[in-house]
């Protein structure tokens, strides 16, 4: 029997400077709804959230796009195999 759990994904687009070296490029970050959700537990908006994550890296958030919606369907038998053959 097949069991499938669906993850709800946000993807938005950002621009980000690198503080190191100064170069800016395009990138793009993705979250669960869940993590956004538990964000907004803690007042956090999906913003706060981008920028705080970049700036841990060393990047500053130049830019945020708005949000790509889509759903993730995994497969929990196909990866348990995965995982167990390792």
């Amino acid at each position: 029997m097949r069991t499938y759990f669906n993850i709800p994904l946000r993807r938005f687009d950002v621009r980000i400077q690198d503080n190191r070296t100064g170069e800016i490029t395009e990138d793009q970050i993705t979250f669960t709804k869940q993590q956004l959700q538990a964000a907004q537990t803690v007042n956090q908006s999906s913003k706060e959230l981008i920028h705080r994550t970049y700036n841990r890296r060393g990047f500053q958030v130049l830019d945020i796009g708005k949000a790509a919606k889509c759903e993730a369907q995994l497969d929990l038998e196909g990866l348990f195999l995965e995982v167990a053959d390792e």
